[in-house]
């Protein structure tokens, strides 16, 4: 018999901004209620005492398979080169971090490989004390030489490697060990930089198999030390993933987690064929991406809150376009601050709303939805209904004394919602009076486009790992960011202000400061246009299925699925 369902929405653009969450009921808790023994009946005489029986205890939490289904699945072994969301999503779960994000919430950090960690005044050194009883799936300890090798690699890459989503990992000075420590040094203060270890990306991988020749280029090199271990698999369809029993983490029965046997992920591009497999029961949890927020609402409501429950997890980034500095037109600030001002990003909003009317984006600037300031963006004059034909009009003479009357925007042809945004975006566009060109290109030929500089502009929906600003900036803006190539150069305002935020614990100071680095990237350098990001990303669950809650930076970070649990309910168990 199925549980009772909750529908579990969480629209939460992070940090502490624009916090909504409903949530009819939760069944975390549903272990089976002891059952009260009937009245003792009148007797002559007194019973005797029957001997003391030891029941067995029996935990019904372990046990089964999970089966996911996804749109997409690891495309690369080595996962920290594939910078997409669904490369954690798929093999997070094999590996240990140094630190990690709490799945209760999504933002506090709690010990994993690392029993302890320290930070220095200045926020320039972070030291971790790493356990001594975590072993690799090989049978090798875990080592702080292995912590050093992993880190020393994103520090410094291989040659024609790039690790988007370890970029700050670029700002270390250096990375020492001393006995059970593990040190980094870096060359400025980050008061933030302690979130990159807590990440999808901040994974630990054995010194031996980075070493080895060819690097992780198979399933044979993919070894961790989390809860789950590789399995069968194939690039771009499948992958399996058994329990590891020698996990260093106990469970509160004492046995050590998980307390699934195996975890199996499942492409299924097609989300037709992700709702079918659900509906029949051939998967117990599916995921959707962003833009197919109404189509996982359907699958909601076609299968049954009897059956299944819906969480909605907000998305850390923004959607906004890449502006090539490095060829005309926007090597020209005049024609950037026009394409800039002429965007209207709450007509964008009202062209992506739900059926309903309900708005199925946010409204963003330049720090997307980890903006402190996200309640104001409306209230910034290029977004004020009282003064956006005044700025409307500032735009279009800086668009006529350049002689700008449009430009091509490239875009990938996968997913499909990239097509649906940049259609938006044109209308909105020639609304504000410039012709947009769409070029819509295949994988393989945007990528080589984007990596030669092949385009006037590109669309980019980036999700952002980190629940912080200085990661935001570093990110999208910094000199070794995923823009840095094309972007304008930074202008000599800018990095000092950069460096006080990532140098200034969160307050009242910080919060000037990241309002001074928000205008000069409005007025002052405009590397892009920020407009809109989805309100978040959707999973149907199955309600056999315990232990997996919404909660901030879900997308990413939050897929080690040690304490998720099933009941008898499943099919697999």
């Amino acid at each position: 018999m199925f549980k009772e369902n909750r529908k579990k929405w969480a629209f939460v653009p992070l940090l502490l901004v624009l916090v909504v969450a409903m949530a009819c009921s939760s069944d975390d808790d549903d272990a089976p209620q002891a059952t009260t023994a009937p009245a003792a009946t009148t007797a002559a005489a007194a019973p005797t005492e029957a001997p003391a029986t030891e029941v067995p205890v029996v935990d019904e939490k372990r046990g089964g398979e999970l089966i996911r289904g996804t749109s997409r699945v690891h495309r690369f072994w080595d996962y920290n080169t594939d910078p997409v969301w669904f490369a954690p999503q798929t093999m997070q779960r094999i590996y240990s971090n140094l630190v990690r994000f709490d799945p209760s919430d999504g933002t506090t950090i709690i010990p994993d490989a690392a029993s302890a960690w320290s930070i220095s005044e200045d926020a320039k050194t972070f030291s971790f004390t790493i356990r001594d009883d975590i072993m690799f799936h090989d049978g090798n300890a875990l080592t702080p030489d292995d912590v050093v090798a992993t880190f020393e690699r994103a520090q410094n890459p291989p040659e024609g490697v790039t690790y988007v989503r370890l970029a700050a990992m670029r700002t270390v000075d250096s990375i020492s060990a001393s006995g059970n420590d593990v040190t980094f040094v870096l060359g400025a203060p980050d008061v933030d930089f302690l979130q990159n270890f807590a990440g999808a990306w901040g994974i630990i991988i054995p010194r031996i198999m980075l070493e080895s020749e060819g690097g992780l280029d198979g399933p044979d090199k993919i070894v961790g030390s989390g809860p789950y271990m590789m399995g069968d698999q194939e690039l771009d369809s499948f992958i399996e993933t058994p329990k590891n029993p020698d996990f260093y983490i106990d469970a509160p029965d004492g046995d050590p987690y998980p307390y699934l046997d195996k975890i199996t992920t499942i492409s299924l591009p097609d989300p037709e064929a992700r709702i079918a497999a659900q509906q029949t029961g051939r998967v117990d949890i599916t995921s959707y991406d962003p833009a197919e927020f109404v189509v996982a609402n359907g699958a909601f409501d076609s299968i049954g809150a009897d059956k299944v429950s819906i969480q909605v997890s907000p998305l850390a980034g923004l959607n906004y376009i890449t502006l090539n500095a490095k060829k005309p037109p926007f090597d020209d600030i005049e024609a950037r601050r026009a394409v800039y001002k002429i965007f209207d990003r709450a007509r964008q909003q009202q062209l992506s709303s739900l059926p309903n009317g309900d708005p199925a984006t946010l409204v963003n600037g330049f720090l997307g939805t980890i903006d402190p300031f996200l309640d104001d963006i409306m209230s910034i004059r290029e977004n004020d209904p009282a003064t956006r034909a005044e700025v409307l009009a500032e735009g279009q003479a800086h668009a006529a004394g350049v002689g700008l009357e449009g430009f091509t925007l490239n875009l990938g042809s996968t997913p499909p919602f990239f097509q649906e945004i940049a259609q938006l975006v044109a209308q909105v566009y020639e609304d504000g009076g410039l012709d947009v060109e769409l070029r819509v290109l295949d994988r393989a030929a945007n990528t080589e486009a984007s990596q030669t500089g092949d385009w006037n502009a590109q669309l980019s929906t980036p999700n952002v790992v980190l629940p912080s600003v200085s990661a935001m900036l570093i990110t999208l803006y910094g000199e070794n960011g995923s823009n840095a190539d094309f972007i304008a150069p930074r202008p000599d305002s800018y990095e000092p202000i950069y460096q006080k935020i990532a140098a200034t614990k969160d307050g009242p100071e910080r919060d000037g400061y990241i309002k001074e680095a928000q205008r000069i990237l409005r007025e002052d350098w405009v590397p892009a246009v920020p407009f809109e990001k989805q309100v978040g990303s959707a999973e149907i669950i199955a309600n056999y299925v315990h232990g997996r809650d919404a909660a901030i930076g879900q997308w990413f970070n939050l897929h080690w699925y040690h304490d998720l649990w099933i009941d008898s309910d499943s099919p697999r168990k």
